[in-house]
């Protein structure tokens, strides 16, 4: 069935999306299991570098205090070393000219959103997964589900014919195009280009 295939696919990319961002919230001093938010910050005097509606615009990054534009992507969770305090973890050591735009776009997908966005898509697969095909009575329903000898509704292998499989087929490949994934017309899913 097609929209069986289709929720087989998607929790695979989302175990996959969540495997990388739980692994993107790991340092050598510990990991955060809600995932790291991170920011940029001075590489000459550690101060946050604020990205906003007007700095985006600017040709490279440049620290507020001190106007150095050497920039480094830091988590904002610190972690307890063996030193004698607390330190973020380093995701991006030290780069020059950094262009605002692409440092912000950064930032917004840090992977404490990723997770975020893993959690929701999958409650509203699970969601759309849980419509029931229409059963009118005991003599009349979808065709995709038939009276067992114990009286329960249970698949036939027939298609469906109350538009539940259509409606969830076509929820779920709204969300399967955020992850590239495309159904083909022998029910099969790929990932898109």
């Amino acid at each position: 069935m097609e929209v069986d295939r289709l929720v087989v696919a998607l929790r695979r990319s989302l175990d996959e999306e969540e495997r990388v961002a739980l692994a993107a919230s790991q340092s050598d001093y510990g990991s955060t299991p809600m995932g790291e938010r991170w920011r940029w910050e001075c590489t000459n005097c550690d101060t946050p570098i604020p990205i906003t509606a007007v700095t985006v615009l600017d040709e490279f990054m440049q620290c507020p205090e001190c106007e150095s534009v050497g920039v480094a992507l830091r988590s904002v969770e610190e972690y307890p070393p063996d030193s004698a305090h607390p330190l973020s973890h380093f995701v991006i050591s030290g780069t020059e000219e950094q262009r605002p735009v692409d440092a912000l776009h950064i930032v917004r997908h840090d992977p404490a959103r990723v997770l975020r966005q893993v959690a929701a898509h999958r409650k509203l697969i699970d969601d759309f997964a849980a419509h029931e095909h229409v059963i009118a009575d005991e003599y009349y329903g979808c065709a995709a589900l038939r009276l067992s000898d114990e009286g329960h509704h249970v698949p036939s292998g027939l298609r469906c014919t109350c538009g539940r499989d259509e409606d969830v087929l076509r929820r779920l490949t709204l969300i399967a195009e955020i992850y590239g994934l495309q159904g083909t017309a022998n029910g099969q899913v790929t990932e898109g280009a």
